[in-house]
């Protein structure tokens, strides 16, 4: 009987190892990412959306950060385009300590959306770390999405990251006739 629950133990840790990874969507007003189902959810209200490996307090994986400014919130402050927010938040994160410019404000595409990006090397207490941010203007908002990783990163976590960043896709929103 003791070897009985040994076994059944044994084999339910075993089975618990080997949990099949699915693909989860992310969708909100017509903004969409995919993730593993074996990355968590960041639930915070600054945050529209936020993902992580748990690794990253190890110095080994990453998160991914979605963030949305309305164009009529930064009208107030000031901020008239989507070239001057993705300027000014540039130039911010510039100043800020523990910070190391490694790549210039610069236009890339993600999955056919046209972005800002640049990156940035961060000193955490215990790793390096790569931040690199999209801005980019849909909708009504500007949106930064954020993706934070070691600088040594395995080449199958890029990937893998990488492959979230390219499942970005804005929704074409049609203007119906409200008559």
């Amino acid at each position: 009987m003791k070897y009985l629950i040994v076994l059944i133990a044994f084999l339910f840790m075993a089975s618990c190892g080997n949990q099949e990874i699915t693909i989860k969507k992310f969708e909100n007003f017509g903004v969409s990412l995919n993730y593993p189902s074996n990355w968590s959810r960041i639930e915070n209200e600054a945050v529209l959306f936020g993902i992580t490996d748990y690794d990253l307090l190890e110095g080994s994986g990453s998160n991914i950060l979605l963030l949305s400014t309305d164009t009529l919130e930064s009208r107030y402050y000031g901020i008239k385009s989507f070239e001057q927010f993705a300027n000014n938040l540039f130039q911010e994160q510039k100043k800020t300590d523990k910070k190391l410019l490694t790549k210039n404000l610069e236009e890339v595409y993600l999955n056919k959306t046209l972005c800002k990006k640049f990156s940035i090397q961060v000193e955490g207490n215990f790793s390096t770390l790569i931040q690199s941010t999209y801005l980019f203007d849909y909708n009504g908002s500007y949106y930064s999405l954020i993706i934070t990783e070691p600088i040594e990163i395995e080449s199958g976590k890029a990937e893998e990251n990488q492959k979230i960043l390219s499942s970005l896709a804005l929704k074409n929103l049609e203007i119906k006739n409200l008559i």
